[in-house]
C-alpha cells in the first residue's frame, strides 16, 4: 500500500470478509487513519485470514509490533519499489483526479509507487491495481503520472 493509501472503507470491506479470506497481508506503510488491522484485540482471530505488516513502525501501528501479531517489514523509502513489487498481488493507491488526458498523479507517494506498480504489473505477479481517487491529494511533478489504463 503507498503511504496514506485507502480509505477506511476500502479496509473495512476486506476486514469484513475475513472468513473467506486466507493469508491475506496488508502491507501498509503510514496510515493516515486508525485502521481496524492495527487494533490488536481486532486482529487476534483474523491470524492466518488477514495479517498486518507494517513497513515503517509509525505509533497507529505499533501496538500490532508490541503485542507481536504484526509481521513488521523493514524498508527504507530508497528500497521499498524493490521489496515489495514482487510482494504485492494486489496494490492500492490514492491518486489525484484524472485530467484532461486521463492521467492521475500518484502525489505524495512520488518516491516507490510507480516504480512498485509497473514492475509488479510488468512481472505478472500484481493483478489488481486499485487507484482510489482523492480531490485532496496534492500534485508532485515529475515523474509521477500514470494513466488511469495502468489501474
Amino acid at each position: 500500500l503507498a503511504i496514506g493509501s485507502g480509505s477506511p472503507d476500502i479496509f473495512n470491506a476486506i476486514l469484513d470478509r475475513w472468513q473467506e479470506l486466507k493469508g491475506v497481508r496488508i502491507l501498509d506503510t503510514i496510515g493516515l487513519y486508525p485502521f481496524k488491522f492495527q487494533d490488536p484485540e481486532y486482529m487476534l482471530p483474523l491470524d492466518g485470514h488477514i495479517n498486518y505488516m507494517p513497513a515503517f513502525s509509525i505509533a497507529t501501528g505499533r501496538r500490532m509490533n508490541t503485542t507481536k501479531q504484526a509481521e513488521f517489514y523493514p524498508v527504507m523509502s530508497s528500497d521499498l519499489a524493490d521489496k515489495v513489487w514482487h510482494k504485492s498481488d494486489v496494490f492500492i493507491a490514492k491518486v489525484t483526479p484524472p485530467n484532461s488526458a486521463g492521467y492521475v498523479n500518484l502525489g505524495l507517494t512520488n518516491f516507490y509507487t510507480l516504480d512498485t506498480i509497473r514492475r509488479g504489473r510488468a512481472s505478472g505477479k500484481q493483478r489488481v491495481t486499485i487507484g482510489e481517487v482523492n480531490d485532496q491529494m496534492p500534485v508532485i511533478y515529475g515523474n509521477n503520472w500514470m494513466h488511469i489504463s495502468e489501474f
